[in-house]
């Protein structure tokens, strides 16, 4: 092997096998059982696997903003409620309360203050999750034809796309042929 490279440096003869590699076969097998063709495309997409995660098109501010804040109200009732559990694991009286399930939530929060430690991290971390999506460019792992793809195959009912049991394949078969099996 370290013959055939003679005069090439190490890391392009390196690439040089990868892209060999990938050009000869995709990295995931792909059998289709279904009576629907598939293009290039479809393959490109299948064939990054079943646990690929495509980028998101856009950034939902309000929904991350929201996120923070039930975030930052779970830890403070935690931490709020914290001393009060302790204190009732002593007392068996409890144990004959059982809630009302029909009773709505409140939407209260422990206010800050209590602990400066925890209004620290919760300001840092807001801080961080809020302010970082300006920074970030967001790139697109896809093709707009590997997208259009992926809404194919995602809005077609009549296929089900599942791994083989053995060998790493990505089996693609009818719904009415998957539930006889």
């Amino acid at each position: 092997m370290t013959r055939k490279r003679k005069y090439i440096k190490r890391n392009i003869y390196r690439k040089i096998q990868k892209n060999s590699a990938n050009s000869n076969g995709s990295k995931h097998a792909i059998v289709n059982l279904s009576h629907k063709p598939l293009d290039i495309h479809h393959i490109s997409l299948l064939s990054k696997g079943l646990n690929f995660s495509p980028t998101n098109e856009s950034h939902n501010e309000i929904e991350q903003l929201t996120d923070v804040l039930l975030f930052t109200r779970r830890i403070r009732l935690k931490h709020h409620y914290d001393n009060k559990t302790k204190e009732n694991e002593d007392n068996p009286a409890n144990e004959e309360y059982t809630p009302n399930p029909f009773k709505l939530s409140s939407g209260w929060t422990p206010p800050p203050g209590k602990n400066k430690d925890l209004d620290s991290f919760i300001n840092c971390i807001a801080k961080d999750i809020c302010q970082e999506p300006q920074k970030r460019k967001q790139y697109r792992n896809l093709r707009p034809e590997e997208l259009a793809a992926l809404k194919d195959l995602k809005e077609d009912k009549e296929i089900i796309i599942k791994p083989a049991d053995k060998g790493g394949a990505i089996v693609i078969m009818n719904r009415v042929d998957y539930i006889k099996k």
